[in-house]
């Protein structure tokens, strides 16, 4: 209850962490390692491959077939990506989950061609990872505080500024 305010002044949650070369690191790993492998399994690997051998129907985009489940899995990925509701504007967010949603069809086609996680968590992690990973470097050299109870805004808020 006490975050309501925030979200709905639109106020990004600060998360208290120092800004130096240990948390770049952890957050590139993070992000390069656990945020791509976790959700490509998750969406790709598992709702999409259910609900490819659950559902039947083709839709014909941009000239290729999209099997009913690609896109399903697809829409429920760029909703997931609401929850930034807590970090970011609301402008943002609805931008963030287009934008996750037409990736998640771009790479759930890729997914239902090869069948292959190994290629959706490679675009994942080099799309999403890298802006991520540049902001947080940027964001860190631009930073000029020295007081030493300074928090930094979550990442994913700092990359879409």
């Amino acid at each position: 209850m006490r975050y309501i305010p925030q979200i709905v002044g639109n106020a990004p949650l600060g998360i208290p962490q120092p800004v130096n070369a240990v948390s770049i690191a952890g957050n590139m790993t993070f992000q390069w390692i656990i945020v791509g492998l976790c959700e490509e399994t998750m969406f790709r690997g598992m709702i999409q491959t259910y609900l490819m051998k659950n559902l039947e129907g083709y839709v014909k985009i941009l000239g290729q077939y999209l099997h009913i489940g690609t896109i399903l899995a697809a829409i429920f990925w760029g909703g997931f990506h609401f929850i930034e509701i807590l970090n970011m504007p609301l402008g943002n967010v609805i931008f963030l989950v287009l934008l996750t949603t037409a990736m998640g069809l771009l790479m759930g086609y890729a997914y239902q061609k090869t069948g292959s996680l190994l290629t959706t968590v490679i675009v994942h992690n080099t799309l999403f990872g890298v802006h991520l990973s540049v902001g947080y470097i940027i964001y860190s050299l631009l930073e000029t505080s020295t007081k030493p109870e300074y928090t930094s805004r979550l990442l994913i808020e700092v990359s879409y500024r």
